[in-house]
């Protein structure tokens, strides 16, 4: 028999574990990609042909979920870092939340400028990196608060008799097929959208760890690795004694 402590003796603890966020978040979506891979069909993406019925494969919803959760993940990581480096003027409640309000790209492009341990920016302004988290960060704002970006628009037009249907994102084939564009809508999520994202926040991470003096790059790797954190009396969380 398992006895279950008071909420008294819990409060007495001096540290408790907590499942790190990012990880998770991380191996979740890999199990989704995984999942969705394994029923995935062969043939991606092709042309229609007249009165031939369309088929959603509802593979296109569990790799839009993984995405989302590969964003979350980068998120929580940005967030871990961030908070266990902060510097010392960017600790009031006025500046945390001003932090918070910025949008991720933001966030990481400024992690020098309100983190310990940082040597430069690991996405300067105007960069590569930081306009590719603009593209991912577009998605995850239009898919989780449910707008209605004009890439989703459905035009129909009438010639000779006949109505003809445009929609942006599912017919210019430029995005179609593109491997760094991110749609919105499940029917359009294919492999190739969620391993790019996967791609991303590799990237961004790496990108991350890169910037930061050598001490500090080890503790931003094992947030990046390390399943379990621990979290203090004052819910500040951390890494678990070094290994």
């Amino acid at each position: 028999m398992v006895l279950s402590p008071s909420k008294s003796e819990r409060k007495q603890t001096p540290a408790v574990g907590v499942p790190n966020p990012s990880v998770e978040k991380y191996a979740a979506a890999l199990e989704l990609m995984q999942l969705a891979q394994n029923a995935d069909k062969p043939e991606d993406w092709r042309r229609l042909r007249w009165d031939e019925p369309i088929e959603h494969s509802l593979t296109g919803s569990v790799y839009l979920a993984a995405i989302l959760f590969l964003y979350t993940s980068l998120e929580a990581f940005e967030r871990l870092v961030r908070d266990h480096l902060i510097k010392a003027n960017c600790q009031t409640e006025e500046e945390i939340e001003k932090i918070r309000r910025l949008p991720l790209k933001e966030r990481i492009a400024k992690l020098d400028e309100s983190c310990n341990g940082f040597r430069e920016s690991p996405a300067p302004k105007g960069g590569p990196l930081y306009k590719k988290l603009g593209i991912l960060s577009r998605v995850r704002n239009e898919v989780l608060h449910g707008n209605i970006p004009a890439d989703v628009n459905i035009y129909a037009f009438y010639q000779d008799g006949f109505v003809f249907i445009y929609s942006p994102e599912q017919d210019d084939e430029d995005k179609a097929r593109s491997a760094e564009y991110v749609t919105f809508t499940r029917e359009t999520v294919r492999q190739r959208h969620a391993e790019y994202v996967k791609r991303l926040v590799d990237e961004t991470i790496s990108a991350v760890i890169a910037s930061m003096t050598p001490e500090c790059a080890e503790i931003g790797n094992r947030f990046r690795t390390e399943s379990l954190l621990i979290k203090d009396q004052n819910g500040r969380i951390g890494l678990p004694p070094g290994r």
